[in-house]
């Protein structure tokens, strides 16, 4: 394993973080923006 090599691997398993986190809040965020739409629909 050489220092190119680390930051290769690293780098790619960088990107495929970024990507399933990415994810995560495309599902997560709409839901939430719904629930305080509504909660200050009723106030």
């Amino acid at each position: 394993m050489t220092t190119g090599t680390l930051m290769f691997y690293g780098g790619i398993g960088g990107i495929v973080l970024g990507v399933v986190l990415g994810l995560i809040c495309l599902r997560v965020f709409p839901k939430q923006r719904k629930k305080m739409l509504e909660r200050l629909s009723q106030e």
